[in-house]
């Protein structure tokens, strides 16, 4: 299954997804394969990699026509080889000036997983936080779409752009994608929490999960030491919430085309 994590809005915790749920489902036994599509490449760092050594990156799946996916796919040696990352650094940024007048531009990155060899259980894709080449092409290639909402006051008003743009994925590359909506850093003892929750919930209760995340230190000390959260704080709340996440996202997976690794 593939699963693109996307919202304009920066801040929402997309990164931080992507990373706790492939690294929890590679924990309980899955092949997992993140894809850092975003030229910060936060998720890259998160993972322990510096992008200044990286060689062999996401950019070169889109730049030079004779790359070998498997080449880019590095095993970031966690759960005995079963979570692999597709690496970002800067170069990533060039991809939007170079391939947006590219006719069919948006299908090159499900051209390239189309090309592995063996099947992974789920692929992971970090959009950036902006409608662009890199996203187009993670919500061509997905089966369904994260939409991480914080509980801050303009989070549910940037939804309907997000939601348009699923919309128009539908109509012209991928009519199967499906959309789900994540509640992130949600706290309790706030007011406004509490309200974008309820607002959130009043409005897309079929398409929310029931798990929200909650505000953790622990998440941003497991990044900034490149150690995913359910090995540097297995027992943190939000390690516990991604658990079940996790769960909710392995029962909502539908047989779908195999993708694969090597």
């Amino acid at each position: 299954m593939i699963i693109a994590v996307s919202n304009q809005k920066g801040g929402v915790a997309k990164t931080t997804t992507c990373l706790a749920l492939g690294a929890t489902l590679a924990g309980s036994g899955s092949r997992v394969l993140i894809i850092d599509c975003d030229a910060q490449a936060n998720l890259t760092m998160g993972l322990g990699i510096d992008p200044n050594d990286v060689q062999q990156s996401h950019s070169q799946l889109y730049l030079d026509p004779y790359c070998d996916i498997h080449n880019v796919i590095r095993d970031t040696g966690y759960f005995d080889g079963r979570l692999h990352v597709v690496p970002a650094e800067l170069d990533l940024a060039v991809v939007e000036k170079r391939l947006h007048n590219q006719p069919n531009f948006e299908l090159l990155l499900q051209r390239q997983l189309d090309r592995l060899e063996t099947p992974y259980d789920f692929i992971f894709c970090d959009c950036p936080p902006s409608l662009g080449v890199l996203t187009l092409n993670a919500l061509s290639a997905a089966n369904l779409v994260i939409i991480p909402i914080a509980c801050e006051y303009y989070a549910v008003g940037g939804l309907n752009q997000i939601l348009s743009i699923v919309d128009l994925v539908r109509r012209n590359t991928n009519p199967m994608l499906q959309y789900r909506l994540l509640v992130t850093m949600h706290d309790k003892r706030l007011r406004m929490s509490q309200l974008v929750y309820a607002q959130v919930q009043a409005n897309f209760e079929s398409a929310l999960f029931d798990t929200y995340i909650g505000i953790d230190c622990k998440i941003k000390e497991s990044q900034a030491e490149g150690i995913p959260i359910n090995q540097y704080a297995p027992h943190t709340r939000s390690a516990v919430q991604y658990e079940l996440l996790a769960e909710e996202i392995a029962t909502f997976a539908a047989p779908a085309k195999p993708v694969a690794i090597r």
